[in-house]
């Protein structure tokens, strides 16, 4: 089974992974600012290599915060999350190498049911 091409598309003046952009797109809609978030793309890499793993790292911020436990609680057993303090971001990463659509996916999940929940509580909290 031959794996299918990386489609990357374009987010700012970023390209990003397809496959990882709705996601994304959900996060930045809700102020929680991402970077270097593309199946293993960042800076340094060619946008249309394939990774090993997905990653996203997102900038420190209470928005940012209140997903990071979010999806603690939800994908505990899928995301490996460390604390650059020093930078001041959140990297995600999948727990299984070579598993990056699926992750994507997942996070997208997790992320439209954070958005949800999150204008929910906004509604009620107005």
């Amino acid at each position: 089974m031959s794996k299918k091409a990386k489609v990357v598309v374009k987010m700012g003046d970023t390209l990003v992974d397809q496959e990882l952009y709705p996601a994304l797109l959900i996060l930045n809609q809700m102020g929680i600012q991402t970077e270097y978030s593309c199946a293993g793309v960042s800076v340094l890499d060619e946008p249309e290599d394939h990774s090993l793993y997905a990653y996203v790292t997102i900038f420190d911020s209470p928005q940012a915060q209140s997903f990071i436990s979010y999806i603690q609680e939800k994908m505990s057993h899928r995301v490996l999350i460390s604390f650059e303090q020093e930078r001041n971001r959140y990297d995600l990463s999948s727990f299984f190498i070579q598993h990056n659509r699926s992750f994507c996916h997942a996070l997208y999940l997790i992320a439209s049911q954070f958005q949800k929940q999150y204008f929910q509580e906004r509604v009620l909290n107005a």
